[in-house]
């Protein structure tokens, strides 16, 4: 009989979730999920450390952890590259709004 892989995500609720105009970021304990809303691709970061919450400030992600803040620059000049998302999905119009 095959072993079916666990999903983490269907058996964890998120400690902490932020939000972009492009991406949402879930923390849980261990590690962080950067889903882009537009592909809906998932990114996936395993950390060593605790996590506890999570804040976007100027297009990057602040995670706290239990003993310190971790920063993490995901979203960095996310609206320059948002256009080949767009356009991946043959939507036209919407990628020449971001060129």
């Amino acid at each position: 009989m095959k072993k079916e892989k666990m999903n983490f995500y269907e058996h964890s609720q998120p400690k902490a979730c932020a939000m972009t105009q492009f991406h949402a970021a879930f923390v849980y304990e261990k590690q962080i999920k950067i889903i882009n809303l537009i592909t809906r691709q998932e990114h996936d970061i395993d950390t060593f450390s605790n996590l506890k919450g999570i804040d976007i400030y100027r297009e990057s992600i602040l995670v706290y952890c239990s003993k310190a803040p971790l920063y993490y620059s995901e979203f960095k000049n996310e609206s320059e590259e948002i256009w080949r998302c767009y356009l991946d999905q043959d939507l036209l119009k919407e990628a020449l709004l971001y060129c």
